[in-house]
């Protein structure tokens, strides 16, 4: 008994089989995206126009840093990690926006997230030339306060410690419309 499979599919519907499992494969893929890049509205409990949750972390000289030391200042809080591509992809601007204010006026407080602990921050902030002030939060205890789920993720405080904007995802710091924003938020003093 040979000859003939049971079942024999046509050219046709070989063509629509193979159409719907590359349809269903691109619409997988674009859900996982969708699911990985998380909301696309602000993701954080911490609102614009809401305080910012002071908090106390430690430096690299072990220092205690907290939040509500830079007042009168702006602030622009960075979530970061050095695992992170798209947190070093935007480094060199937030350090340009840094040099770009006397000190009296506005700070970077990065608030890295390495697990590590300090052994790779500092290597970073030395081929970065970073200079700005970083602490680290390894236990995530700031990053959940903040409701951190994707890094970069950085947040805008005015002089009082108002949450101006938060900001998703890596940005180009260094923009005239970001040293604008600053500007603006420095002379409202």
């Amino acid at each position: 008994m040979g000859g003939m499979p049971f079942f024999t599919l046509s050219e046709n519907m070989k063509v629509r089989i193979f159409l719907q499992i590359l349809l269903l494969s691109v619409l997988g893929a674009g859900l996982w995206w969708l699911f990985q890049q998380g909301p696309q509205g602000s993701s954080s409990a911490i609102q614009e126009g809401k305080t910012a949750p002071d908090f106390d972390l430690k430096d690299h000289e072990g220092h205690a840093v907290q939040l509500s030391q830079f007042r009168p200042k702006v602030v622009l809080l960075n979530f970061w990690a050095t695992t992170c591509p798209p947190c070093v992809s935007e480094m060199a601007s937030l350090e340009k926006l840094y040099q770009s204010f006397p000190r009296d006026e506005f700070e970077i407080l990065g608030v890295s997230m390495d697990e590590e602990g300090w052994t790779p921050i500092e290597e970073f902030k030395k081929l970065h030339l970073v200079s700005f002030k970083i602490v680290l939060d390894a236990e995530f205890k700031v990053a959940d306060l903040y409701s951190v789920d994707h890094i970069p993720q950085t947040y805008l405080i005015d002089q009082k410690g108002t949450v101006v904007e938060e900001t998703l995802g890596a940005q180009d710091w260094s923009e005239a419309a970001v040293i604008q924003k600053i500007k603006n938020l420095i002379q409202k003093r």
